[in-house]
C-alpha cells in the first residue's frame, strides 16, 4: 500500500510452483509385437530396402516423385538428413506394415529429433506402395 510517499507491506507474496514444460511420460515404447507375425528373411530385405529408399526421398524429392511411391504423397520440405533409421516389418490379417523409427538431422544446425511411422504397405509389381502413413507407432 501507498501512503505519504511511503509503502507497507499489507499480506505476504504468493507464490505458486513453476509449471512444467516437459512430459513425465517419457518416450514412446514400441507396441507389443508378439500379435504380429513375422516377415520373411527375403521378403524383410526387400521391405527394408524399399523403406530406406522411401526415407531418403521424404527428404529429397517432390511430390510428384513420391506419388509412385505413396498413395497420399507428402515430404519433409528442408534441408534434413535422415539417419539410425531401424525399420521392421510384419504382417497383422495379411496386412503387410512397417514400424519405422528414424533420426531426422536439420542440414544447418546439426540439431535432430526423433520420428516414428506406421506404413502400411501393398505389394506392387516388383516393389511396395505405401497406403497409408500414420506420424506414430501403432494404428494397426
Amino acid at each position: 500500500q501507498l501512503k505519504n510517499q511511503s509503502f507497507k507491506v499489507t499480506a505476504y507474496p504468493y507464490f505458486t510452483l513453476e509449471p512444467s514444460l516437459t512430459s513425465k511420460n517419457g518416450q514412446l515404447k514400441m507396441p507389443d509385437i508378439s500379435q504380429y507375425q513375422q516377415v520373411d528373411t527375403k521378403e524383410e530385405k526387400m521391405v527394408v530396402s524399399f523403406i530406406q529408399s522411401f526415407l531418403d526421398k521424404y527428404v529429397s524429392a517432390s511430390l510428384e516423385d513420391m506419388a509412385f511411391m505413396m498413395k497420399e504423397p507428402e515430404i519433409l520440405t528442408g534441408n534434413y538428413q535422415i539417419s539410425n533409421s531401424q525399420i521392421k516389418p510384419f504382417f497383422k490379417d495379411k496386412q503387410l506394415f512397417a514400424f519405422v523409427t528414424f533420426d531426422v538431422i536439420d542440414g544447418e544446425t546439426k540439431i535432430g529429433h526423433k520420428e516414428t511411422m506406421t506404413l502400411l504397405l501393398k505389394q506392387r509389381e516388383n516393389t511396395y506402395f505405401i497406403e497409408t502413413i500414420h506420424h506414430y507407432l501403432g494404428g494397426i
